[in-house]
């Protein structure tokens, strides 16, 4: 994940996103990125840290990686812990 932390986001240390960050108080992914932390998702295509796949998170599928150099396999649990743009940063539910 050393590759990527200049681009990511992570929930734990960013818990209080601003309106001026996202560049709109009224955006929707505000409100949705601030409640995800820690919040489960299952992944539906494979994904690790080199390689994007999908999650299902809160109804929506959305493109996602992992902050550890593992295989996330379909059926896997996982927990939002960041993002960057429109990718979601996860790790396994152990």
């Amino acid at each position: 994940m050393a590759k990527y932390q200049n681009h990511v986001h992570t929930l734990q240390r960013n818990p209080g996103v601003t309106s001026e960050w996202i560049g709109c108080s009224s955006h929707p992914l505000l409100s949705l990125f601030t409640r995800a932390k820690e919040q489960e998702a299952m992944v539906v295509a494979s994904l690790s840290l080199e390689q994007k796949g999908r999650v299902r998170f809160h109804g929506s599928l959305w493109l996602a990686r992992c902050t550890q150099p593992q295989l996330l396999q379909p059926g896997d649990r996982v927990k939002v812990v960041g993002f960057s743009n429109i990718t979601l940063w996860v790790e396994p539910l152990n």
